[in-house]
């Protein structure tokens, strides 16, 4: 499978009240709430972890629940 979403590092940029989510500049998503800080950390991490999560998949082909969780990163 392949990611389709944004290209590139996402990274986390503070504001005052809100989060941004930018990849190459180019902002990708707004985090507010409660515990902001942690969710964009975890968020601006997703495509990095989803590549790493694809890498070892090819070295445990047999491991369903690796397939199902790049299928639930991946697809709608």
């Amino acid at each position: 499978m392949e990611f389709k979403g944004t290209q590139g590092i996402w990274e986390v940029k503070t504001g005052s009240t809100l989060i941004g989510i930018f990849a190459k500049d180019k902002q990708i998503g707004i985090i507010q709430g409660f515990n902001r800080e942690e969710n964009s950390k975890l968020i601006a991490a997703a495509p990095e972890m989803l590549e790493m999560l694809m890498k070892i998949s090819e070295f445990m082909p047999e491991n369903k629940d690796i397939k199902q969780l790049i299928k639930k990163a991946t697809t709608l």
